[in-house]
């Protein structure tokens, strides 16, 4: 199908629209350069403009859609999190990021999420908002709710549209664990619909968007949605998720029970009162001590991460030292060699030496190179 666009400027830090010939919007979330795409102040606005003016004049289609490859969208700016000190800041903004979706979710038209790369927090809820979710099979590719790794909660309608869709169980898999899911998961979940190759993406979700191409949506089973939508089902599910999350945290994580409470809540109330209390819930986590605990070291994290990758450039060699030549020793001393670490081994005698190198000698001979396999 041959489509002619009608485009707009690609400006850094906003997303921006453009038509295709059969009317169908496009909205980039960043321009083609850059790495990381948040959900900011200037990008909601310049969103939310977008939202506006499909409303007041609605296209065939919609297709959202990252700058590149690599990236859809990290969510909400973390270093905003870290600054906020009022719940009724917190609460504000995840309102406003609901009002939003709700009206990407209430357009009169097929809309579609293409994903590629980063599409978390704030971008799988995006996502989710959408009448249909593709995504790439590129490496990078992830989409998943994170938040409760921050110590929040989803805040932006994750809560209550995600077991809506994929049913109770697996929802609260995803949201108190906060993973990430690799393409081929979250299509045997039903988080996405297809998995396309990245230079098939933006092609396929046009066609979808237009309506030329159909494609089937998975739905939870009988047991999944009896334990979503029945009262018995969910009290099943809360007591025996209450117990699995105090085995894991011994009560000293809020985010996870206050995530739990939040997704049973919508579906007990329904996805309007769920959404007001999801915010309520986002501003109660967002001013805790264990959030700014846990941003702080996803921050500390990431620094290391950025030196250890700054240091990597500049190592003309390492070296290693394993005590003891055992079973244990010769194996780490040999899984360092093959990866071109020199290896220092050391033990009480020379025969205990011998033994260990001729274990590693073994070891190292069983492994196959790319020209053998």
């Amino acid at each position: 199908m041959t489509t002619h666009m009608v485009e707009a400027t690609h400006t850094p830090g906003k997303a921006t629209v453009e038509y295709t010939n059969h009317r169908v919007a496009i909205i980039r979330l960043g321009a083609p350069g850059e790495s990381v795409v948040t959900l900011d102040r200037t990008r909601i606005d310049s969103l939310k403009a977008i939202v506006e003016e499909l409303k007041t004049r609605p296209p065939k289609g919609v297709v959202i859609i990252g700058p590149n490859e690599d990236m859809f969208t990290a969510g909400a700016d973390i270093r905003a999190i870290k600054e906020i000190s009022d719940p009724t800041v917190g609460e504000k903004i995840a309102r406003e990021g609901q009002h939003i979706f709700d009206d990407i979710e209430a357009l009169p038209c097929i809309t579609v999420s293409a994903v590629s790369g980063a599409c978390v927090g704030g971008g799988c809820e995006m996502a989710l908002a959408c009448d249909y979710r593709i995504i790439s099979d590129s490496p990078r590719s992830v989409i998943g709710l994170p938040e409760t790794k921050l110590g929040i909660v989803p805040g932006f309608g994750g809560s209550q549209r995600l077991p809506r869709l994929i049913g109770l169980p697996a929802a609260l898999d995803i949201i108190l664990s906060g993973k990430t899911l690799r393409p081929k998961k979250a299509l045997k979940v039903g988080l996405v619909d297809k998995v396309v190759k990245f230079e098939q993406l933006e092609q396929t979700a046009r066609e979808i968007a237009s309506g030329s191409l159909k494609i089937k949506r998975s739905r939870p089973g009988f047991v999944a949605r009896l334990l979503t939508n029945t009262g018995f089902g969910r009290t099943i599910v809360k007591s025996k998720t209450e117990k699995v999350l105090m085995k894991k945290t011994k009560g000293f994580y809020p985010a996870p029970p206050a995530a739990l409470e939040a997704t049973l809540y919508g579906l007990e109330r329904g996805i309007k009162e769920g959404l007001k209390n999801e915010a309520k819930a986002l501003g109660r986590m967002i001013v805790t001590p264990e959030c700014k605990a846990l941003v702080n070291l996803f921050f500390l994290t990431e620094e290391v991460k950025g030196l250890g990758k700054a240091a990597r450039k500049e190592v003309a060699s390492t070296y290693g030292l394993v005590i003891g030549a055992g079973t244990m020793g010769a194996g780490i001393a040999g899984l360092l060699s093959q990866n071109k670490c020199n290896v220092i081994l050391k033990d009480r005698t020379d025969a205990d030496l011998e033994k260990g190198v001729g274990h590693i000698k073994r070891d190292l001979s069983k492994v196959k190179h790319l020209s053998e396999a």
